[in-house]
């Protein structure tokens, strides 16, 4: 199964937020596969935005990350 390393982050109110942003330092790695961090997708996220994508209110929100190796074998994680 691939393996996929995800940590709370911290953003703020007006904060530009895009999928390259929430995908910042997140990791996906597979035995076989090796470095497949490019495989990393955003499944989803609950930050409240605004039409130009910026954070509308501070809070504590999710976002949900899923990764799918060469197997088709797919983790996901939610920080």
């Amino acid at each position: 199964s691939p393996i996929l390393i995800a940590f709370d982050k911290t953003y703020f109110q007006n904060d530009l937020i895009t999928n390259d942003i929430l995908l910042n330092s997140v990791d996906g790695s597979d035995f076989n596969d090796g470095d497949i961090t490019h495989k990393v997708k955003v499944q989803g996220h609950t930050i409240p935005l605004d039409s130009q994508n910026r954070v509308l209110n501070s809070g504590t929100y999710t976002v949900t990350y899923e990764l799918t190796d060469n197997d088709k074998l797919t983790v996901t994680k939610t920080v």
